[in-house]
């Protein structure tokens, strides 16, 4: 864009410039700048026009994200053969017969009534965690909850990952 006063001319350069909650057209020196300013103005206007698609994308892939750990711990199921690291935890046992796996809606305590949401509620885990926390389990029932429940011969830590 050209201004004329006085026998000079101005040369400026146009850009939709980023305003926090909005958008304002200002006039820079070079193109150069005008075209950086211009693309993180155009990005704050698509925000704002799509504020409200943009939140359901990002719930929407929570909530992807949330089910598909869920459905890999629930799956996981392994043979606890001297050491498995299992997320932060490093689970040891010799004894015969135990595994690790995630914890499944209904899971008890071996040889108890109690349940280990009850187990988790005490021990104050988020429910965030519940799913990924490790369970050492003989057949169905559950003998070990790492950091909570101890039983002999099963040692469990929490290791920088």
């Amino acid at each position: 864009m050209e201004l004329g006063r006085g026998g000079h001319t101005l040369v400026g350069y146009p850009a939709l410039a980023d305003a926090g909650d909005g958008v304002a057209v200002q006039v820079f020196d070079t193109p150069e700048r005008a075209a950086e300013v211009h693309r993180a103005g155009v990005r704050r206007l698509l925000t704002i026009a799509f504020r409200d698609r943009i939140r359901e994308i990002e719930k929407s892939v929570a909530r992807d994200n949330a089910l598909n750990l869920r459905f890999a711990q629930l799956a996981r199921d392994v043979e606890l053969a001297g050491e498995v690291r299992w997320g932060e935890w490093r689970i040891r046992s010799e004894l015969e017969g135990l595994r690790v796996r995630g914890w499944r809606p209904g899971d008890r305590l071996a040889g108890r009534r109690r349940k280990i949401q009850d187990v988790f509620v005490d021990a104050k885990i988020p429910r965030s965690e519940r799913e990924a926390w490790p369970l050492v389990v003989r057949g169905d029932e559950v003998v070990a909850v790492p950091g909570i429940v101890t039983a002999s011969g099963i040692e469990a830590d929490r290791v920088e990952p």
